[in-house]
């Protein structure tokens, strides 16, 4: 998903892309194989591999709870669901895809996007996503990641039982099996989706939430101002307005769910997701938010364990980002 803010009439869309192919000779933290990872100026990983004889990148898209494929590259129908093989990602030989027409998003550093990994195939291992070094990459393994190895490297867990998991059964209905923290704005805390397929073209650390959302923010005083509008492309290439907002002088906290702060940023930017054809928080029934690659980046590891339900960050190893949320 891109999303372009427009701050009265003014925008400003990022162009250049920034790659980065070189293996990074790191440690896998949860064991599993290493593969170089690809980001594009927008934060967003991607992986070059091949697909049923066709070579191109793909992309690691947290917020997917489906993999996907272009159709025009695979000469499949639009919408249509197919099992393809021949597949050199680490550990997963073969897929159920959708295909689907790809839109104008801001895509891979060198070369052509053919698909999207989501939450379908990444929630059956333990994947680490790795931005802290000069050569970011991925680790993936199909064992759950040593808890006491990752509490000693400084990594704090925070639970997924009922947003994200292997075990379907176990969710509870908030999203469609993605990772979540939650993040803290003055007296209100909700989970807040991890998308590493939602890019920003100028706002980095926006942060995407429901009208429940909107409405209990109000609620609780904190004052929202209005900061023009914006355009969300979803998942089939629809163009949705939102409404943007800043939460002046209130700051966001990226916590756990216990409550415990993990990262601090400033007033960030707050879009109104509308309710649309694809999955979102505008079509979820609860206050809700997401937040996107842009945060993953900052964090500089991120670690999905979906086999144990949780995800891991380090605050040690975090960056502050070069311009502040919002």
């Amino acid at each position: 998903m891109r999303t372009t803010v427009h701050a009265g009439i003014a925008s400003v869309v990022l162009s250049t892309i920034v790659a980065s192919t070189a293996l990074a000779s790191e440690e896998t933290l949860c064991s599993g194989t290493i593969v170089p990872l690809a980001v594009n100026a927008a934060h967003s990983p991607f992986v070059r591999t091949r697909l049923s004889g066709q070579d191109g990148y793909f992309q690691i898209d947290t917020g997917a709870t489906i993999s996907t494929v272009d159709a025009a590259v695979f000469h499949r129908p639009v919408n249509s669901l197919v099992l393809l093989d021949d597949f050199t990602f680490p550990g997963l030989p073969r897929g159920r895809f959708t295909a689907l027409r790809f839109g104008p998003i801001p895509g891979p550093p060198n070369g052509r996007q053919i698909g999207q990994v989501g939450t379908d195939l990444l929630s059956r291992r333990a994947v680490e996503l790795h931005f802290e070094t000069t050569s970011p990459y991925l680790a993936i393994a199909d064992r759950p990641c040593p808890a006491d190895r990752l509490r000693s490297a400084g990594f704090i867990a925070i639970s997924q039982r009922g947003y994200f998991g292997t075990d379907r059964s176990r969710l509870g209905g908030i999203v469609d099996n993605t990772p979540v923290v939650f993040i803290h704005l003055g007296r209100v805390t909700v989970p807040a989706w991890v998308d590493t397929g939602f890019v920003e073209s100028n706002s980095a650390g926006l942060v995407q939430v429901n009208d429940l959302l909107l409405q209990k923010l109000r609620d609780t005083g904190i004052p929202l101002k209005p900061h023009g509008s914006g355009e969300v492309i979803n998942c089939h290439g629809e163009h949705l307005k939102t409404e943007v907002w800043q939460a002046a002088g209130t700051p966001i906290q990226v916590t756990t769910d216990q409550g415990q702060t993990l990262f601090s940023y400033g007033a960030p930017l707050i879009a109104a997701l509308p309710r649309n054809s694809c999955s979102g928080p505008g079509n979820i029934s609860v206050p809700v938010a997401r937040i996107g690659a842009a945060y993953v980046n900052w964090w500089g590891t991120f670690i999905l364990d979906s086999i144990s339900e949780q995800v891991w960050v380090s605050p040690k190893r975090a960056r502050m980002p070069a311009q502040p949320a919002g």
